[in-house]
């Protein structure tokens, strides 16, 4: 519109300001016709300015729909971040109450954390890591395997008492009840073992596990009972002792899952007594028997070392 009057306004003043040049210049019809085109050039202008100012306001209030459309959505999701945050801190403190209570009930310590080691050789079905030992290689220890569930006790047998005599009194001493041994016995002293184990207390531990071994020997651990064992004496650097535990439990109970780690460690006792070639001789059956164990990769390189060796 400013361009259009001003325009018009040009137009005008130049008909009304020099009324005495028609004869000299232009004619009034030139001039009017000048006039008219420029009033059309001008409205030309307008209405593609309008145009554009019209899509450019469209955009903006596009955007704008969508700017606010976003900061809705981001404040839907934040809420249901939040929600969901929530939801698992009432989760953490729902499981953390269920363990203490766990713990409570089986009259146990809540674990202490132990340091994880550099590499990891675990046993079947567990995730553990090797444990240096003095003179180089690594002893895997796979993860302790828990006795199973002690069962409820049950009451023992209730004393029964002799008539009484003429004075009131027993006739005969009531006897005194026999102690018996049930389950949940052999489940407190085996964790008790592991316990003693956990906290790098070896000697009680192989007391314990020995106590174990001669109080249960049908137990369903006995042969659990038996490598960890042989693994105290193992990190108490009694090698000799340690060869000779593996070698038994091995033996006793050839199909424990805990066989081929056995083979591994008591390979690896040879090593530090310098009886390298049996050592090399066990790695191989191992890797022979045992392929696909996750402790037979640690065999193989511990043979490689070993044959590398003058």
């Amino acid at each position: 519109m400013r361009f259009r009057n001003a325009a018009v306004i040009c137009a005008v003043g130049g008909v009304l300001v020099f009324p005495g040049c028609a004869t000299a210049g232009p004619s009034s019809d030139d001039l009017r016709s000048t006039v008219f085109a420029t009033h059309r050039i001008v409205q030309g202008l307008e209405a593609n300015l309008s145009g554009t100012v019209s899509k450019l306001s469209e955009t903006t209030a596009s955007l704008t729909t969508r700017l606010d459309a976003t900061d809705q959505e981001l404040r839907h999701l934040s809420s249901i971040a939040q929600e969901n945050q929530r939801k698992i801190e009432r989760l953490q403190t729902s499981l953390d109450s269920l363990t203490a209570t766990l713990y409570r009930h089986f009259n146990l310590s809540p674990p202490q954390p132990i340091a994880a080691p550099a590499a990891t050789f675990p046993s079947i079905g567990a995730a553990t890591g090797p444990t240096p030992i003095l003179g180089g290689g690594v002893v895997v220890e796979p993860t302790t395997v828990t006795g199973p569930r002690p069962a409820a006790t049950t009451p023992g047998p209730t004393t029964i008492l002799p008539p009484l005599d003429a004075a009131g009194a027993p006739s005969v001493a009531a006897p005194a009840p026999i102690p018996s041994v049930t389950a949940a016995d052999e489940v407190e002293h085996y964790r008790s073992a592991q316990a003693l184990y956990a906290r790098d207390d070896f000697a009680g531990a192989l007391k314990q596990y020995d106590d174990y071994l001669k109080q249960f020997p049908n137990s369903s651990n006995t042969g659990n009972a038996a490598f960890w064992k042989a693994q105290c004496s193992l990190r108490l650097n009694d090698y000799p002792q340690a060869i000779m535990g593996f070698e038994e439990m091995r033996a006793r109970y050839p199909t424990s899952d805990k066989v081929p780690t056995a083979m591994h460690n008591q390979a690896v006792a040879y090593s530090r007594l310098g009886q390298n070639q049996r050592a090399i001789e066990l790695f191989q059956l191992q890797i022979r028997e045992y392929p696909d164990h996750p402790a037979t990769e640690g065999a193989r390189e511990k043979l490689r070392q070993l044959q590398a060796q003058p």
